[in-house]
């Protein structure tokens, strides 16, 4: 079995809100672990229960992010089991998409199609994730700094929900968390 190595951005459109916590406005993570799968903050330790999750909860917008154990072969049942929940939603991404205020276009390294909805609240100055519509983010200014977690910084609330790119997460006006996904 091949190692699956490197990020992965696959996000597809589903129908439906999730009643897992998080913005409603930013895709479900699915990540595959060595042993299940976890979705949202819920651990699932079978496809098939994964399956059954997202058929009850229907969320709009699933991104999956394989581990470093995961293989090529699990990401591709998981996004079989999303296709297959897309496919069977009815309505067109471009329609989703529009009635949410957003436009379908390539994202990430894999040029998966995604509705990429503008927030409100953009570059509005913020210190933590609860003040914006979408992420609180490192602000322009310190991105040439040597950003490192803990670093005290300012935040501005991210500009739309595109999934992909590098992204540094701020609360409490200090860096969380720094990502890159592709």
């Amino acid at each position: 079995m091949k190692q699956f190595t490197g990020a992965i951005c696959v996000v597809a459109s589903l129908v439906g809100i999730s009643a897992l916590s998080r913005s409603a406005d930013q895709p479900l993570e699915i990540v595959i672990e060595e042993h299940g799968y976890l979705l949202g903050s819920k651990h699932v330790d079978t496809l098939s229960e994964l399956s059954s999750e997202l058929h009850r909860i229907k969320p709009e917008e699933v991104r999956v992010l394989p581990n470093e154990h995961a293989t090529s072969e699990h990401v591709k049942e998981v996004l079989k089991v999303v296709q297959e929940i897309q496919a069977s939603s009815g309505a067109s991404l471009a329609d989703r998409c529009a009635a949410r205020g957003g436009i379908v276009k390539r994202v990430c390294i894999t040029q998966s199609e995604f509705c990429v909805v503008p927030f409100k609240d953009a570059g509005k100055p913020c210190e933590d994730s609860s003040q914006c519509s979408g992420r609180c983010e490192v602000a322009p200014e310190f991105w040439n700094r040597s950003l490192k977690v803990g670093n005290a910084v300012k935040g501005v609330c991210q500009t739309n929900n595109d999934p992909c790119g590098c992204q540094s997460r701020v609360t409490q006006g200090k860096v969380e968390e720094i990502r890159c996904v592709d």
